[in-house]
């Protein structure tokens, strides 16, 4: 169980709960119908993203035995062979479309669609090539918090999608600035590294940084309940400051799942500014 809970890489589902930005944001907290359909959506993407993990150390075998830490995975230390991770992969795919499509509707099966395909011309020619890469793991966040809102065939603010593609670059960019700090330029375990410099994603980063504070205290200032949901904007910033705090001094930046898992301040933070959220949506909207 330990090894296929490895190989499924079951850490990485917490990258899915952008998918409870439809039932959040359209405050529908207390209908039982759209928590069976958000966590049909969320299981729909853990079954998906879980395959893509297995076609990715699939293909990535011989590159991952070379790495530090890669190598211990299941599919390049031999612990599980090929044809067993193509078969477990097959099921998991079939699995993620009947879910979405008979249990929820037609635009979750096409999100789930779009995800996969997205993931593996990432993991075949995309990730090889510099800024496309960051933008595709991007554009996985993006599509999770859309199918958490088609699933419920509800609106939320286009700002709140904006903040989630920032925030999504924001930690794909800490990843590959981690990534450069611990491996240099990559050698044979991910060559697009060779593109990038420390220097430059610190730019890009400190971009990015404000433009996630801007858009989601217009998001705020714009949002439906009215101005006051802007008291939830401190809980952003202090988040933010709290994750580059972290990656500084505890080295977390390669593998944010980590930081999300084990950091209690900003576990707190994200909780208080979760239940805060919920409930000016739900008493004052």
């Amino acid at each position: 169980m330990r090894l296929l809970f490895k190989l499924l890489r079951v850490k990485q589902w917490i990258k899915n709960i952008f998918v409870l930005a439809g039932i959040i944001f359209a405050g529908m907290f207390t209908s039982i119908d759209a928590w069976i359909l958000t966590g049909a959506a969320i299981l729909s993407f853990c079954l998906a993203s879980s395959a893509i993990y297995i076609f990715n150390d699939t293909i990535d075998r011989k590159e991952d035995a070379a790495h530090p830490e890669k190598c211990k995975r299941p599919i390049a230390s031999g612990a599980v062979k090929v044809p067993v991770a193509i078969a477990i992969m097959i099921i998991l795919v079939l699995g993620a479309f009947a879910l979405s499509y008979f249990a929820v509707n037609l635009w979750l099966f096409l999100c789930i669609a779009s995800y996969i395909v997205m993931m593996i011309l990432y993991s075949l020619v995309l990730k090889n090539i510099v800024i496309i890469d960051v933008m595709i793991i991007m554009s996985g966040f993006v599509l999770r918090a859309i199918a958490g809102v088609v699933a419920l065939e509800v609106n939320i603010s286009p700002w709140l999608v904006l903040c989630t593609a920032l925030l999504s670059l924001y930690l794909a960019l800490n990843k590959r600035r981690g990534e450069m700090e611990k491996l240099g330029d990559g050698g044979e375990t991910r060559g697009v590294l060779k593109e990038y410099s420390v220097e430059s994603i610190k730019e890009m980063l400190s971009i990015i940084t404000p433009s996630i504070v801007v858009a989601y205290a217009i998001y705020t200032f714009f949002s439906p309940v009215g101005a006051i949901m802007m008291i939830t904007l401190p809980f952003v910033v202090f988040g933010l400051f709290r994750y580059i705090y972290i990656t500084d001094k505890k080295q977390h930046h390669d593998a944010p799942e980590i930081a999300l898992l084990k950091d209690i301040p900003l576990i707190v933070d994200m909780l208080i500014w979760g239940v805060l959220s919920a409930a000016l949506i739900m008493f004052v909207g």
